[in-house]
């Protein structure tokens, strides 16, 4: 281990579909960090911008809370104030982010002092100080340290002012900062380069040069970073495929970078079968405070004789099923053999739940009591609003189970480059996924502003792909005037994004919902329902209203979203109802399955029916009339909201969620 770090050599493992690869770097990312380490977690959305996204990995991986000691941001800044010497006081008032210019001087003279002249040092004091910014209280500082590690340029004065040199420092040089840094905290960071898979699926998608291009750009960026973080450890998880791909395909020498091989095998015991799933279950019932008769409850010991039949993956996947059947069912069953082919269910479906007025009216309440000021604060939407992104995202994910798998990544830390993402599976052998990112912008201040949306667009990798790569941004206001906004929205709308109101309204479904599925009281199922087919009828007359009142002069459909004079903060419902009929070229060169579609209002995600060939490049998004020769059947617009169940947590994959509470 100390001489691969030294050398800055990396592994990787690969494995087949479902065999647990991303599991068993939770495995991983869970050690690491009870050891004191930093741990990074790197999905690739996008390879041409690799080391912007890599360095928004580091920031949101230093940013998230990892227990009781806060964040690993805070581990760290307590570590480097030790080794360079500062008083107790001095690090604790970093660690809070209470500081102020002198006190950021005395930090890069005493970090300056600890390191040496080489430039990469000199960066790292830049780096450091604009780390420090980010964990500040204050926006200002926080704004002009997000830029600056995000690669963009800032005020001269505004950054001297910080004690920091550099106006503008480039991703590669920064993530070679924070190896630096966090290797002086006292710390050994483990780079986690997980979904390498689906980056690779999308190449086939695309022309023979472009896929080159970007089997070139992603091996080239591994190869990079195993040369440019001395001291770290990299680990890269993907199919045994995508690595064969990039080994004889890409840059020849990018692979000699990453000689240790650990390759994942199929379950080999019916007993270690058994100790997976009682891993998993152990999470569920630690969270619910609840001692099962035996650790793998409800599933018997005799079921698992059949556990070397499946994938790590299939095999919790019924176990999770079985788990919610039991739920809605209201009685435990305890499973005695695993089925033969998962397809055929595990049993009759439970009974449809009946009508509960108390429910009703308790969620109703709910509604109108729900305060949702801190999602639609400027200062407070990073903590307020992705707890209510996911509480919808989840619920239409367990609406949609059966078209489709479906996951809701988890939250990430402060000032996160998004505030949720779905994903879905659409080849479980290639793993290839198509991603929908959400992200509010709620800054006033035009910078502020497009900082958020640039590392949005980053993360998202909407550049890439806008059909496999969606990105939503939630915004009231109008955008600033200026140049370079105007630029990044340009190129922003060009690639297929969507900007969207955030509705009052509907945030107080989603706290009256997350409420509710916190406590899973019974028939919340037909609470949901009921609650769906009001959204529909509201929806169409939504969708009628505003088509009517479009600016060029076409009823319905007119499918050229840039004449119906929807611009900037107001592009919603009638934008996208408008990129039907004829659709854009990105649009008509859509590849694979269809895929749920959001307007945002009430986080409304639409799963289409396939539809015939001769149809298949007209995608209306949007309306809700039946066409001739479609197979989509007339009011399939769902509220996410309002389609919860109390199965919700059989798709979250791996996650260990709250099967039976």
């Amino acid at each position: 281990g100390s001489s691969l770090r030294t050398l800055g050599i990396g592994q990787y493992g690969t494995g087949l579909p479902g065999i647990g690869k991303s599991h068993f770097l939770g495995r991983v990312r869970h050690a690491v960090i009870e050891r004191g380490q930093v741990f990074v977690l790197f999905q690739p959305s996008t390879a041409r911008w690799f080391w912007e996204s890599l360095a928004l990995a580091y920031v949101d991986a230093l940013h998230r809370e990892v227990g009781e000691d806060g964040t690993q941001l805070r581990t760290v800044l307590r570590g480097l104030g030790e080794a360079i010497g500062l008083q107790r006081a001095e690090t604790e008032d970093l660690v809070a982010g209470m500081f102020g210019s002198t006190h950021l001087s005395v930090v890069r003279r005493s970090l300056q002092r600890h390191l040496s002249r080489r430039p990469g040092d000199r960066v790292a004091l830049d780096v450091a100080l604009a780390l420090i910014l980010t964990n500040s209280e204050g926006f200002g500082h926080q704004d002009i340290g997000d830029a600056l590690l995000q690669g963009l340029e800032v005020d001269v004065d505004e950054a001297r002012a910080h004690s920091i040199r550099a106006s503008r420092i480039p991703c590669r040089e920064v993530v070679s900062g924070f190896d630096r840094l966090i290797h002086v905290a006292g710390c050994t960071t483990l780079v986690a380069v997980d979904q390498l898979d689906g980056l690779v699926a999308l190449g086939r998608s695309l022309a023979s040069a472009e896929e080159q291009l970007l089997l070139d750009q992603v091996a080239t960026g591994l190869m990079d970073l195993a040369q440019d973080v001395q001291h770290s450890l990299i680990v890269v998880s993907c199919l045994i495929d995508s690595w064969t791909l990039i080994r004889e395909q890409a840059v020849a020498s990018a692979h000699h970078r990453y000689p240790t091989v650990v390759q994942l095998r199929e379950i080999p015991s019916a007993k270690v079968g058994e100790a997976l799933v009682a891993a998993h279950l152990r999470v569920a019932f630690t969270r619910a405070e609840f001692t099962p008769a035996y650790p793998t409850w409800p599933v018997r010991s005799t079921a698992f004789a059949d556990a070397p039949l499946f994938s790590p993956r299939s095999l919790i996947n019924v176990v999770q099923d079985h788990c919610v059947r039991c739920r809605e069912n209201g009685r435990v069953t305890e499973l005695e053999q695993l089925p033969n082919e998962r397809s055929r269910g595990l049993g009759a479906p439970p009974p449809a739940p009946r009508p509960d007025p108390d429910l009703d009216r308790r969620f109703s309440q709910l509604v109108r009591e729900a305060d949702v000021a801190d999602a639609l604060a400027e200062k407070k939407v990073d903590g307020g609003l992705p707890a209510l992104l996911r509480a919808g995202l989840t619920a239409w994910v367990d609406e949609n189970a059966e078209t489709g798998d479906f996951s809701v990544d988890p939250p990430l830390g402060r000032n996160p480059s998004l505030h949720a993402r779905l994903r879905r599976i659409v080849d479980v052998n290639t793993d290839d996924e198509v991603h929908w990112s959400f992200r509010a912008v709620l800054n006033d201040n035009a910078v502020a502003a497009l900082h958020r949306l640039r590392a949005a667009v980053t993360a998202s990798g909407l550049e890439l792909s806008g059909e496999r790569r969606r990105l939503f941004i939630l915004r009231n206001a109008s955008w600033s005037r200026g140049k370079k906004t105007q630029q990044v929205l340009d190129g922003f709308n060009a690639h297929g994004g969507s900007v969207v109101k955030l509705l009052e309204a509907d945030l107080k479904v989603f706290r009256a919902l997350q409420q509710l599925l916190e406590e899973q009281p019974k028939g919340l199922r037909h609470v949901a329902r009921s609650a769906a087919s009001r959204e529909r009828d509201d929806t169409a007359r939504t969708l009628e209203a505003r088509a009517r009142r479009c600016r060029c002069g076409v009823q319905g459909r007119c499918g050229v979203e840039d004449r119906c004079g929807v611009q900037g903060g107001r592009r919603g419902l009638h934008s996208h109802w408008h990129r039907g009929r004829h659709g854009s070229t990105r649009d008509r060169a859509a590849r694979g399955p269809p895929a749920p579609y959001g307007d945002l209002r009430g986080l409304r995600l639409r799963q289409d029916r396939p539809r015939p060939a001769a149809h298949r490049g007209v995608r209306a998004e949007g309306h809700l009339s039946h066409r001739p020769g479609s197979e989509q059947r007339p009011g399939t617009t769902r509220s996410a909201l309002a389609r919860a169940s109390p199965g919700l947590a059989r798709r979250r994959r791996g996650e260990g969620g709250n099967l039976l509470s």
